[in-house]
């Protein structure tokens, strides 16, 4: 097989036998082709037993995992084939392998491994920090002050820094042993503490650099550069997803969305929302919670179990100052029971 072969229609083939073996019914046999996606009944749980036409298993063209929304599975297509004993070649097995390092190398959560990312490292941490002149937290009184009195982990220190009465949240990614900057989140000291959001793309402008607009991955590499911390964690265990970067320095294997109404564009089983504990995070998370897919956090029941009612608790911030305060020590094993997936818990929300 010569790799121009390679295509989605012969992943499509292969998906095909699977479901041939599996039912019996023409109607859950079928695939429809999406654009982003393969859709069909999942062959692991049989899907709807009342409703032959739903199609919950989705195999996601831009990373080639699949995902049931279902029955939740979730894996890459080497594993779902090798479930099904589908057998395929080693010269296919490389194929495949090149097509996915093609579609999804800002996947796959350990950055020494993503193939081609090393293209849009152009900027390091160093330099980022000598060409806008800023201070790290430790080195400015007033911003030490405020990091120390919010309680922020000492490990998250060396990415705040401080100039002209802004602080700057780096979004950083190692690679090779070298840090660069891929994005940033500026945040102004005055009484609105207004956010401003910078992206891959800001980086850029910063220093001129054209010509990786036209590179094929970079609206891709631009998008997730918005999410704090994404290319870092690892997808494979839960992955927190906060609103501010502040708030997932507190969770260790977390994202920030850096704003309540972004939308992460892709599907995770182990996203674990815990928006921020007011009109509107609440509402997203209520919004998260009907679809029965991601796990939302119960700050209400949090609360009332541990009797912080009498606290002004906002975000995750302000919920871990108040545990420290308080001398509360949450395993991350009990705080894990605070997730929930259940429309029945909306109330607990």
């Amino acid at each position: 097989m010569e790799t121009k072969e390679l295509s989605i229609e012969y992943i499509e083939e292969k998906i095909q036998e699977i479901l041939d073996n599996t039912f019996t019914i023409s109607a859950k046999r079928d695939i429809i082709v999406h654009s982003d996606r393969l859709s069909f009944a999942c062959p692991v749980c049989y899907d709807s037993e009342k409703d032959v036409s739903r199609k919950r298993g989705n195999l996601y063209l831009d990373t080639l995992y699949y995902k049931c929304y279902n029955c939740g599975k979730y894996c890459s297509i080497f594993d779902f084939l090798k479930r099904f004993d589908i057998s395929i070649s080693i010269q296919e097995r490389e194929l495949i392998s090149e097509l996915m390092k093609e579609k999804s190398f800002s996947f796959k959560g350990n950055t020494d491994d993503i193939e081609g990312i090393k293209d849009f490292l152009v900027l390091t941490k160093n330099d980022f920090i000598e060409k806008l002149r800023l201070v790290n937290v430790n080195y400015n009184a007033t911003s030490r002050t405020y990091i120390e009195k919010r309680k922020i982990p000492r490990k998250w220190w060396n990415n705040i820094y401080y100039n002209y009465g802004h602080y700057y949240i780096l979004n950083t990614l190692k690679f090779k042993d070298e840090e660069y900057v891929i994005g940033y989140t500026q945040r102004t000291t005055n009484m609105n503490y207004r956010y401003l959001q910078r992206t891959y793309k800001d980086v850029l402008d910063m220093i001129d650099n054209t010509e990786l607009l036209e590179h094929e991955y970079f609206k891709k590499f631009n998008t997730f550069s918005g999410f704090f911390n994404f290319y870092n964690v690892d997808l494979n265990r839960i992955v927190y997803v906060t609103e501010g970067a502040f708030d997932a320095m507190f969770l260790g294997n977390a994202i920030a969305l850096n704003g309540v109404h972004k939308h992460i564009p892709f599907e995770c089983e182990n996203w674990h929302f815990i928006l921020d504990n007011d009109e509107e995070g609440l509402k997203k998370m209520k919004i998260i919670l009907k679809k029965e897919e991601n796990k939302i956090f119960m700050w209400k029941k949090f609360i009332e179990d541990f009797r912080l009612e009498n606290y002004r608790i906002k975000d995750v911030n302000d919920l871990f100052f108040v545990l420290m305060t308080k001398n509360i020590d949450v395993k991350e094993s009990k705080f894990k029971e605070y997730f929930t997936n259940n429309r029945l818990e909306a109330l607990y929300v």
